[in-house]
């Protein structure tokens, strides 16, 4: 993902990755490119550098930016993607893990202190999720949709599931604009997005092929996403338009 915001027109990119090997790689592949920084921190933590390398003081805010939200968990906070977006313009893009509360929901470790309901946002994750034994894919993401609604997020795809060779869902990959002409260079024209309300009665789940015996099980994406570091992430500001 870092190397390919590297080929759009960003006017700057910050990436930042709590894993120091990621980051090791991360300065090597983009040395010399002055449009780049990179740290090494909790990605909530990273919220302020980030601003104040992408929005410096006196700079113009109104700049569209695309923020990649990328955790292997639950990691990020809703709280922290409030604050960024609060303080500057951006179209997201969240990986959301729906497979795993779906599977352990009823284990231990799920209640309104756990990272998952900070991750989805303790009101939405209270009305929808606390205390269920079972919860579908539909409930969570329609969860996850209600807080984005509540900081101005009106046009939402989270239609892409990411399966692995089994057809089983690993995660969702949930695409968010603030505003229709934004909405027409960020999601896709082939699926049509959510505005904001009931959740979706179907969602377009595809199917992947099994892999032969003799090769390793490994994510199928429809976009074609390569491999993700631990907890990583990435936001740039500038014109940008997506291919």
């Amino acid at each position: 993902s870092p190397l390919r915001a590297l080929k759009f027109g960003f006017s700057r990119i910050y990436l930042n990755d709590a894993d120091p090997e990621a980051v090791e790689a991360l300065r090597r592949r983009t040395s010399g490119d002055d449009r780049v920084e990179i740290t090494q921190l909790d990605c909530n933590e990273a919220v302020g550098p980030a601003l104040e390398f992408l929005i410096p003081p006196g700079s113009e805010r109104r700049t569209l930016g695309l923020a990649f939200i990328d955790p292997t968990a639950y990691q990020m906070s809703f709280e922290s993607i409030r604050s960024l977006t609060e303080q500057g313009r951006f179209d997201l893009l969240i990986t959301f893990m729906t497979n795993y509360p779906r599977r352990f929901i009823s284990r231990p470790g799920f209640g309104a202190d756990s990272s998952v309901a900070a991750f989805i946002g303790r009101e939405a994750y209270s009305e929808h999720v606390e205390g269920r034994s079972t919860i579908n894919t539909n409930n969570l993401l329609l969860a996850y949709r209600e807080q984005l609604g509540s900081i101005g997020y009106e046009y939402v795809d989270d239609l892409t599931r990411i399966a692995n060779t089994r057809g089983a869902t690993i995660y969702h990959s949930v695409c968010l604009c603030q505003s229709g002409p934004a909405r027409q260079g960020l999601l896709r024209e082939d699926q049509p997005a959510h505005v904001l309300g009931p959740a979706a009665d179907v969602l377009t789940l595809r199917a992947t092929p099994r892999a032969p015996a003799s090769a390793p099980a490994r994510p199928q994406a429809r976009s074609g996403r390569g491999s993700r570091s631990r907890r990583g992430g990435g936001l740039a500001r500038g014109p940008w338009r997506s291919r």
